[in-house]
């Protein structure tokens, strides 16, 4: 018994000590051993940062200094266990980059030479007790020229940005020369630029963040709505939104810039909500804030009408609507949300169920959501020898055209759900543009026009007119056309974020990514193309949404019949309670007053109805959840444990049945 007992103690001391020693050689021998189970591969480095490693092994070396306060962080497990996946991952890096990234690791402690090398790096330190220590959990990058690109605060909430952040940093320093993006605008994008088409009003304090985010891949001029000249050899890519107002000079400087091989990026909208909320629409006479440039759309053979906008009963995004009696969710058609899921781009334009088609050598993918607000529909009119029309961005099946001033005046979503009731068209809301066409000035440069001075009179120009023997009557279009410019604006892609006194930006759509995809691809580049955040966007769950959106129209058809239904029963007893009476005298009837009694309780009964259906849509919604969460959270479970059981029982039904038989044998004689 003895010997059986130590046999016993050997056994478990040597599986723990074989165990131990197992750890031992996987966490010094096998650390780069990966498997990635996650859906969105978050944990793999993307074809795109390979290609870039790859590239890197032919370039200048760049340092990496990463600056984890590992003392600190014990006490935090999620920022812990953080920054050792950030760690693994740029060791990574390094490992595939041939040499060329030099990864340093400093562990920074409180009052030490190593935090005053942080601080100096510019790493931005959150306090993690009552005594004033800071940690660190950031990334600085330094190439052979001692440009630095910094990364202040890794944030964990940008954990499926990781990769995508590091690829930009390592490839603005590996990349010193920068294209240029010249900028023409009547938005208040700029700091202290109103709009030339609006007057004064709305200069910005600061630059939007889309510009912001064009800045940390290239360099952003802003352009002045009076210069009558743009050089392709200056300006690698123009950038064209929403222009309003804009001079016929200004016109003829785009036009010339293109055909002289120039790339033009144009936002066209044919209500700009940014121009709205900086004036307000509360005027006499109903504002214009919309923006074209017909005379260049009608050369490429192309339209963007001015008073109409889309909408989409798929894309359409959810808003919250308050009534008198409550808040509830509605869609909205004008503002699409444009949401791939997990798919990529499609090869066929004309089967395609994706909003983001392939276009040849411009593919957009890891594009999954685009946020647009009150987009126009570029329709081509009549096709132009020589040049393509390639959709890029599409409406659904299930949109149609709105009126702009509609929008404008009845901003009810209810009201604009049952204007597009029966839509059943698709509209090309983005394109590109390629191939040659002619100027749309075939006459050569307009004259110059001629400002009033303060007596009315004519007054001399400051803009010099163009010259006539440079004029160029036809030449190559490379242009992206997108009729939205609200997808500009931080409402529809970008929140800010705050993590104790830290401040970090949380894109919550692609927009800026695809401008800077669109840019990059128009300036004959193709590195940024395969550069994508593999962020995880909130998925809606298409069954579920499709019954939702059946009941939402089954409930308003049904809304909309008790209304009337009411207004008339209303009407009725307003007629029968008015001071005159129904036949002008000033007493009621016992039959008028019957009358009025059995209004009042149709009346009643009627707004109970009303009340009812209000509240179903809600209930089935709130019913389909509690369903959803049974069969997740119970049923599932439970069929696993009934499965887990039974073969429990089968595997220990042949053991009792052997150790009968064996008692049986036991028994015989």
């Amino acid at each position: 018994m003895r010997l059986e007992r130590l046999l016993s103690g050997g056994s478990v001391l040597l599986a723990v000590l074989l165990f131990g020693s197992l750890n031992l050689i996987g966490n010094t021998l096998v650390t780069s051993w990966r498997l990635d189970l996650t859906s969105n591969r978050l944990f793999t480095l993307s074809e795109g940062t390979r290609d870039l490693l790859q590239a890197m092994r032919e370039r200048d070396p760049i340092e990496l200094r990463f600056y984890v306060s590992r003392g600190q962080l014990t006490n935090f497990p999620r920022l812990n266990s953080y920054a050792t996946r950030v760690q693994d991952m740029l060791r990574e890096y390094a490992s595939r980059s041939g040499g060329t990234l030099r990864l340093s690791v400093i562990e920074p402690e409180p009052f030490s030479e190593e935090e005053d090398e942080a601080v100096q790096d510019g790493m931005n330190g959150f306090q993690v007790d009552s005594g004033g220590s800071l940690a660190y959990l950031g990334l600085v990058g330094v190439n052979e020229t001692d440009d630095r690109e910094v990364l202040p605060f890794l944030s964990p909430a940008r954990e499926d940005s990781l990769e995508y952040d590091v690829s930009k940093l390592i490839h603005k320093l590996s990349n010193p020369r920068r294209l240029t993006l010249g900028v023409l605008t009547g938005l208040p994008i700029f700091p202290g630029l109103g709009n030339p088409g609006l007057g004064p009003q709305g200069a910005a304090e600061k630059p939007w963040t889309i510009i912001s985010q064009l800045r940390e891949f290239m360099e952003v001029r802003e352009l002045q709505a009076n210069l009558h000249h743009v050089d392709p050899d200056d300006i690698d890519v123009l950038m064209v939104a929403h222009p309003k107002g804009f001079s016929e000079q200004l016109v003829y400087a785009i036009d010339q810039y293109l055909l002289n091989g120039g790339k033009l990026l144009l936002l066209l909208d044919p209500l700009a909500e940014a121009s709205a909320a900086q004036q307000g629409a509360a005027q006499s006479v109903l504002p214009d804030f919309g923006s074209n440039l017909p005379r260049l759309l009608e050369t490429w053979g192309l339209e963007m009408p001015d008073d109409k906008v889309v909408g989409d009963l798929k894309y359409a995004m959810r808003v919250q609507v308050s009534s008198t009696r409550s808040q509830s969710e509605s869609l909205y058609p004008p503002w699409l949300r444009l949401d791939t899921g997990q798919q990529e781009a499609q090869d066929a334009a004309e089967d395609a169920e994706d909003f983001i088609l392939n276009s040849g050598d411009f593919a957009l993918t890891g594009i999954k959501l685009l946020q647009m607000g009150t987009v126009g529909a570029l329709l081509q009119t009549e096709p132009v020898d020589g040049l393509e029309f390639i959709p890029l961005v599409q409406s659904s099946m299930q949109s149609g055209l709105l009126e702009r001033d509609l929008i404008l005046l009845q901003r009810d979503p209810v009201f604009l759900l049952r204007s597009l009731q029966n839509a059943d068209d698709r509209y090309v809301l983005a394109a590109r543009l390629r191939g040659n066409a002619p100027s749309a000035f075939p006459d050569g440069p307009p004259p110059v026009e001629q400002a009033e001075g303060e007596e009315g009179e004519a007054a001399a120009s400051d803009t010099p007119a163009a010259d006539p023997d440079a004029h160029v009557s036809e030449g190559p279009v490379q242009a992206v056309l997108i009729a939205d410019t609200d997808l500009l604006r931080d409402l529809f892609w970008y929140r800010e974020q705050s993590l104790g006194t830290l401040r970090f930006n949380q894109e919550i759509a692609d927009n800026a990514n695809f401008l800077i995809k669109a840019v990059d691809h128009l300036s004959g580049s193709s590195e940024l193309l395969k550069l994508n955040p593999r962020r995880v966007y909130p998925r809606n769950f298409d069954r579920v949404e499709e019954i939702r959106r059946t009941a939402e129209k089954k409930y308003r058809d049904e809304e909309e019949r008790l209304q009337n239904a009411l207004q008339e029963t209303e009407q009725k007893l307003r007629n029968l309670q008015s001071p005159q009476g129904p036949d002008g005298g000033g007493i009621l009837s016992a039959a008028q007053a019957r009358e009025i009694e059995q209004f009042k309780r149709e009346q009643l009964k009627t707004r109970k109805q009303l009340r009812a259906v209000q509240h179903e849509l809600q209930k089935n919604i709130e019913r389909l959840g509690t369903t959803l969460k049974f069969l997740n959270i119970g049923l599932f479970p439970a069929l696993v444990l009934l499965l887990a059981l039974i073969a429990g029982h089968l595997r220990a039904h042949p053991r009792r049945r052997t150790a009968s038989r064996r008692s049986r044998d036991d028994d015989s004689p």
